[in-house]
C-alpha cells in the first residue's frame, strides 16, 4: 500500500490522474506529473522540467525509465526546487548508481521534502545503502514507500530501517518486501513518531515487540509474502489486543486459525483498549473457517468503532457460517462497510444474509458479497 499525499475525494483523483503532463493546484498544492513511459534523457529531461517549475509541492514520475548519463540534471533540478513536499517515483526504473547516489543526496538536503515513494523501483543495493545514509542526516522526510524493493543488502536494510526508526519517519511501507532479520529487529528498537507501519509476512515476527516499543504506532498492515502461520498470527493479535493503539488492522494469507490465531482472535476485543480503538479490520485470503468465525463473533459485538470490515476470500467460513454471524454484524453501530465477497456462501443464502445485516446496520454504506458460489 503506498503511503502518499494526495486529493481525498474520488472526484479530485480523478482528476489529478487525468491531468497527465500538466501542473495543476489543488487545495493550495501544485501538483504536477510526467507522461508514462518515457525513456532516458527525454524522461529525466522531463521530471526535471517538473522539479523546476515555480511553486510545485507534488511531482509524480510516471513509470519512467530515468538515463543515468542525466542524472546530474536530475539532481540539480530537485535541488533547485523550494517547495517540494511530494516525490512519487513509483515504478520507475533507473534508480541505480550515480543516479541513485544523487538523488539520496537531494533527499538528505531538501529540507521541504517529505514524502518519497520509491514502490515498484528497480533501487539496487548501493542505491539502498545510499538512501540509508541519506535518512540517518536528515530529520524531515516523514513518509517513506519502499514496497516491493528487491534489493538484498542486510547492512543497507538494517541501516536504513534503524535511520527510518531515529530519525522521525512517521509512514514506512515495507510491505511485500523482504527484510532481513536484523532490519526487521532494528524496527523494534522503538519509536516516537512512527505511526504507520506496512510489513511483508516473512517481516512480522518482530511485530508484537514493534508494538511495545512504538506507542505512536496506530495503522498495522502484514501483507505479502509467504502465509502467516498460526502462531505468528496468534501473536500479532494478542499484541494488538494488549497494546490497544492499533487502529486499522490489515492481515493476509493467515494459513491457520486452529490454534493460537483462533484463540487470539476470539479474545481480540476483550482488552477495552482494543475494543475501543479498532476502526478497521482486514483478514483476507486466509484459511477462517466459519467455526472460528462464530467463536470471534461475540467478541466482535463489543467493537463499537469498528467502522469497516472485511473478511474477502475467505471461503471455509461458508453459509452456514455467515448466518450464524450476522447479528454479530447487526450489533456493530459503526459498521459502515463489510466485505465478505468469495466467503463460499450460495448466492441465496448470501442474500439472505445480507438483507439480516442492512436491518440492523444503520451506518452501513456499502456491503460486499460478491464471488459467492
Amino acid at each position: 500500500m503506498a503511503e502518499t499525499s494526495g486529493p481525498s475525494s474520488p472526484q479530485l483523483r480523478q482528476a489529478s490522474a487525468q491531468a497527465i503532463g500538466a501542473g495543476h493546484r489543488l487545495f493550495g498544492r501544485s501538483q504536477a506529473s510526467v507522461p508514462k513511459g518515457l525513456q532516458g534523457t527525454t524522461a529525466t529531461a522531463a521530471l526535471a522540467a517538473k522539479l523546476k517549475a515555480d511553486g510545485v509541492t507534488s511531482v509524480t514520475s510516471g513509470e519512467v525509465c530515468l538515463a543515468a548519463s542525466a542524472a546530474a540534471d536530475l539532481a540539480a533540478a530537485l535541488g533547485a526546487s523550494t517547495a517540494l513536499t511530494t516525490l512519487d517515483l513509483s515504478r520507475a526504473r533507473g534508480l541505480r548508481g550515480e543516479t541513485a547516489r544523487l538523488l539520496a543526496e537531494q533527499v538528505k538536503a531538501d529540507t521541504t521534502l517529505a514524502t518519497l515513494n520509491l514502490a515498484h523501483c528497480d533501487l539496487d543495493e548501493a542505491g539502498l545503502q545510499h538512501l540509508a545514509d541519506a535518512l540517518s542526516g536528515q530529520d524531515h522526510l516523514t513518509c517513506l514507500d519502499l514496497q516491493w524493493c528487491s534489493a538484498v543488502d542486510d547492512a543497507a536494510w538494517t541501516a536504513l530501517a534503524a535511520a527510518c526508526v531515529s530519525h522521525g519517519v512517521k509512514r514506512l511501507s515495507l510491505a511485500h518486501t523482504a527484510l532481513p532479520e536484523a532490519a526487521a529487529e532494528a524496527l523494534a528498537v522503538g519509536s516516537t513518531t512512527l505511526e504507520s507501519l506496512a510489513l511483508s509476512r516473512s517481516s512480522a515476527a518482530p511485530v508484537p515487540a514493534i508494538l511495545s516499543k512504538c506507542p505512536s504506532l496506530s495503522d498495522l498492515s502484514v501483507t505479502g509474502g509467504a502465509s502467516l502461520t498460526d502462531e505468528t498470527t496468534g501473536e500479532i493479535l494478542k499484541a494488538v489486543a494488549t497494546s490497544g493503539q492499533i487502529q486499522p488492522l490489515r492481515l493476509g494469507k493467515c494459513e491457520s486459525f486452529a490454534g493460537k490465531a483462533g484463540a487470539a482472535l476470539a479474545n481480540l476485543f476483550s482488552d477495552d483498549g482494543a475494543t475501543a480503538k479498532l476502526t478497521e479490520l482486514e483478514i483476507v485470503d486466509s484459511n477462517l473457517t466459519g467455526a472460528s468465525l462464530c467463536k470471534f463473533a461475540p467478541g466482535l459485538a463489543k467493537a463499537s468503532s469498528l467502522a469497516r470490515l472485511s473478511l474477502a476470500g475467505e471461503a471455509a467460513i461458508g453459509g452456514a457460517g455467515l448466518r450464524r454471524v450476522r447479528n454479530s454484524f447487526k450489533s456493530l453501530p459503526a459498521l459502515a462497510e463489510l466485505d465478505m465477497s468469495g466467503c463460499g456462501a450460495s448466492s441465496g443464502e448470501s442474500a439472505t444474509s445480507v438483507k439480516a445485516v442492512l436491518e440492523g446496520c444503520t451506518a452501513m454504506t456499502s456491503l460486499n458479497v460478491s464471488d459467492n458460489a
